[in-house]
């Protein structure tokens, strides 16, 4: 897993090519993203630069922890609740 956005699976797929090695091969071996040649590639700089980067993370969720709320099974309305209860969501 990479936090490389879907837009840009195509351009991953193209060094991937390049070098002739499975995706996973790239995402595992870091060291292989030093063999490409940038010119037969298909993304500008910057779109290259920020997938490359990525490509060297792998298992990074850009993400925010997300925590799930927690429900009272007894609270069925509104109504059955308590002004002074604190809501999250």
């Amino acid at each position: 897993m990479t936090a490389v956005h879907p837009e840009s699976y195509q351009v991953v797929e193209q060094i991937a090519q390049t070098l002739n090695v499975p995706i996973e091969a790239l995402i595992k071996n870091p060291q292989l993203l030093e063999k490409i040649d940038r010119n037969r590639l298909s993304a500008g700089s910057y779109t290259l630069d920020d997938i490359l980067e990525e490509l060297r993370k792998p298992g990074r969720d850009p993400r925010d922890k997300f925590v799930a709320p927690v429900f009272n099974e007894q609270v069925r309305e509104i109504s059955m609740s308590s002004p002074v209860w604190h809501w999250k969501g």
